[in-house]
């Protein structure tokens, strides 16, 4: 097993009543319930370069294969 450490944060009182409503529905403990939102926002904050890349070329009027053709040519 990881080995795990307390730490002591500031949470105002609306986001306790969220946070108690939710592990009531959902999880056993607070602590569960904010375990699982940190680990889920930090898969959101260290994607990957390519995963961050993916869909970049999407909206581009640019055609993505031609684009690469045209800087060959320069």
């Amino acid at each position: 097993m990881l080995s795990a450490m307390r730490i002591a944060i500031d949470v105002p009182d609306a986001l306790i009543a969220s946070l108690d409503r939710v592990s009531a529905l959902e999880r056993p403990s607070r602590a569960a319930v904010i375990r699982d939102a940190i680990t889920e926002d930090l898969k959101v904050e260290s994607l990957s370069a390519a995963e961050e890349a993916f869909g970049l070329w999407k909206k581009s009027q640019v055609d993505g294969v031609q684009y690469p053709k045209s800087l060959r040519d320069e």
